[in-house]
């Protein structure tokens, strides 16, 4: 009974094997597809054009936003600061995470540098907004850096939407095409 079990287990590993080998086929011709469908386009078309243009305008929009804030008393006026500091802290995170998507399918030049500053200035500002927004709330003190804190931020985006002419990611602007 003993033998039996032997080529039984024999068969099993034979067999388990076989299909190991053909799942292991199987999966490397289909990662092969997955990277060949994965790797993005890297060139400018309509679409990065319209993209950037709609990423510039939001930062300006929170540039403003944030300007806006900061002429407003932070000690006096909690109402006019918090929701500013609110959405400064979740549209700079999300509108450099949606650069960031869009840096990947530009090719290197003028367009993919414009948006690593957008990027850059969007994260840092929607960080420097959190930060603020916790210090808002750390007392009277605190409330006084806050005010200064806000107007760099502002600054820091106002510099970075304008940063490029509008059309940098416009296609034909990365040269002659291949």
């Amino acid at each position: 009974m003993s033998r039996a079990l032997v080529k039984f287990a024999a068969v099993l590993l034979g067999i388990a094997v076989f299909a190991g080998v053909e799942h292991e086929r199987g999966a490397s011709v289909s990662r092969t597809a997955e990277s060949a469908l994965a790797q993005p386009a890297t060139f400018l078309d309509a679409t990065s054009d319209a993209e950037a243009r709609e990423l510039r305008r939001a930062t300006r929009h929170l540039a403003q936003d944030l300007s806006a804030a900061a002429r407003c008393d932070v000690r006096r006026s909690p109402d006019c600061v918090l929701p500013a500091l609110r959405r400064a802290g979740m549209g700079g995170r999300t509108s450099a995470m949606l650069v960031r998507g869009l840096m990947v399918r530009v090719p290197a030049g003028p367009c993919r540098t414009y948006l690593f500053g957008l990027a850059a200035a969007n994260d840092a500002a929607g960080d420097q907004a959190r930060w603020l927004l916790m210090q808002f709330y750390g007392g009277p003190q605190r409330r006084r850096a806050v005010d200064a804190q806000i107007r760099l931020a502002a600054q820091m985006l106002d510099r970075a939407w304008p940063a490029a002419a509008a059309d940098v990611c416009a296609p034909g602007a990365d040269g002659p095409s291949t």
